[in-house]
């Protein structure tokens, strides 16, 4: 398949309403006595955090297909997982490394924890069991789930379902759809039937991955394009749609399954219907934007690891100049977020990404 960059935009997208999601998940607390919440309602309609990760998922089902549906043996399989491996778990190391150092610091620099928020994400206790859980990428089942950065609980269940995906191919190839259906439903209604004491987004958000293998396997095999004045006018209603929902401006009925709130199904519902619209919708588009919307979307993985640090460092700053105050507080620490995070973003993908994803290439052809 030739490489689809509205895809890599569209990665960028779902790091971006991340970033906006949490910002505002900070700036909604208060530092001081005389701090007050902040709120930008044109803003908030952007606080599409859970929404970004549906999106996230359903990408990576989506390109993973794209890239590699022709995996038919132990050496293919190999290959995939070794490349898998060294595309998302150097640069998690580092940034691993990086909070681990900048916990310690905004200990000594905040000074006591006031208030329950700050004690839970900055002064919870940990051992090396626990980052040894981290760095393989289970405590999802383990547990704690959010020490260091509250953003990692997505990365085992990433890697998990990389773990999966030859088994969907599998389903793919010999039963068709079908398979991949009843694979993603099983998965989901799973924990309705065995009580388990986890984390279940492995469970519930696996219909949301496969459903991107879905879309992927739909997208080679219909011919029909939508121009794109057509394609962005119907991605849009559905960006204002799953937005009016998420803001609690409309409602949609109830899903069965585990969850009592059916949000998080709605999500990834809208998610893969983005994703669907954004692969068939020709782009033209003028080549600066072109050219800015390529690298954010490169950089979203990045981004996504790193932008809990600099909001970390925004609450040091808040505290130590006194940036308080609703308006105040909100244009400072989105800006420093959004800022910052894009250029230790652009490092760390150039640096660290690239390079080992390049040498897990390298080793993977050795296995042939």
């Amino acid at each position: 398949m030739k490489y689809l960059e509205q895809l890599t935009w569209l990665r960028g997208l779902a790091a971006f309403f991340v970033v906006v999601s949490h910002t505002l998940y900070v700036t909604g607390r208060t530092f001081s006595v005389t701090d007050e919440p902040s709120y930008f309602f044109p803003l908030s309609l952007l606080s599409l955090g859970r929404f970004g990760v549906a999106l996230f998922f359903c990408l990576s089902g989506c390109t993973l297909y794209l890239s590699n549906s022709n995996l038919s043996n132990g050496k293919s399989v190999l290959k995939f997982y070794i490349k898998r491996f060294f595309r998302i778990w150097p640069a998690f190391f580092c940034s691993l490394l990086m909070y681990c150092a900048f916990i310690y610091f905004f200990k000594i620099l905040y000074g006591p924890a006031d208030n329950l928020w700050i004690m839970e994400r900055y002064y919870s206790q940990y051992s090396l069991s626990d980052i040894g859980n981290y760095l393989l990428l289970i405590f999802n089942f383990t547990g704690p789930a959010h020490l260091f950065n509250g953003a990692y609980w997505s990365l085992p269940v990433e890697f998990q379902y990389y773990l999966l995906f030859p088994l969907a191919i599998f389903l793919l190839n010999y039963i068709g759809i079908f398979g991949l259906i009843i694979l993603g439903s099983s998965f989901y209604l799973f924990p309705s039937f065995i009580l388990l004491n986890i984390r279940l987004e492995l469970f519930n958000l696996a219909f949301v991955f496969f459903g991107g293998i879905v879309v992927g396997f739909l997208y080679k095999r219909i011919q029909w394009r939508l121009s794109m004045l057509t394609g962005v006018l119907l991605i849009f209603t559905v960006f204002i749609f799953i937005s009016l929902y998420v803001n609690h401006f409309i409602s949609l009925p109830s899903i069965p399954g585990f969850y009592k709130n059916s949000s998080h199904t709605w999500r990834g519902i809208f998610s893969l219907a983005v994703l669907f619209l954004t692969l068939i919708t020709e782009f033209n588009i003028n080549q600066t934007l072109k050219n800015f919307l390529k690298n954010y979307g490169d950089i979203s993985y990045s981004t996504y690891l790193y932008h809990n640090l600099f909001l970390g460092i925004s609450i040091l700053l808040i505290k130590t100049f006194g940036i308080y105050g609703g308006h105040l507080k909100l244009t400072f620490v989105f800006l420093f977020t959004l800022i910052g995070t894009y250029f230790l973003a652009n490092f760390s993908y150039k640096y660290i990404e690239v390079p080992f994803l390049q040498y897990g290439r390298n080793i993977a052809k050795k296995i042939l």
